[in-house]
């Protein structure tokens, strides 16, 4: 008997897709998602700023270092 109810929610259950069950879904829970989903977007755009960042300083480093050790003078460096 058990077997039989859940094969009947099991198929009353709907769309088990992503969007299906986002639709089926409470509003607070549509709330969070969306939170959540901005809150990744707002993070991947703060890491690849981040490594923009750092691959800009380093190639400033790398020209500073070059033109450091290339025995001119410290004040036209200045």
């Amino acid at each position: 008997m058990d077997q039989a109810v859940d094969a009947v929610n099991l198929g009353a259950a709907g769309d088990l897709s992503l969007w299906g069950l986002f639709m089926q879904a409470d509003i607070v829970v549509k709330i969070v998602m969306i939170g959540l989903l901005a809150a990744s977007i707002w993070v991947w755009a703060i890491v690849f700023e981040k490594v923009i960042t750092v691959r800009r300083t380093k190639r400033d480093a790398d020209k500073f270092d070059d033109r450091f050790w290339s025995g001119g003078s410290l004040d036209e460096l200045y």
